[in-house]
């Protein structure tokens, strides 16, 4: 149960976390630290949200 709501914790801080980051996306070693954490995730429902909203914001408009 405590796994549950620390997962969910996780999963609603997640997008704060992407867009105070977003600077360092042209960082290859920031990538592979985020897909290394990634792949630690063992909560499928936390794993697909995030897939969902990595999706939504590659097809989002870019900013000009």
């Amino acid at each position: 149960m405590l796994e549950q709501a620390s997962g969910r914790k996780a999963h609603h801080g997640f997008a704060s976390v992407i867009e105070m980051n977003l600077s360092q996306t042209n960082d290859p070693q920031e990538g592979a630290r985020l897909v290394r954490a990634f792949l630690r995730i063992a909560d499928a429902e936390v794993r697909l949200a995030i897939v969902h909203m990595v999706e939504k914001l590659g097809s989002a408009p870019a900013e000009s």
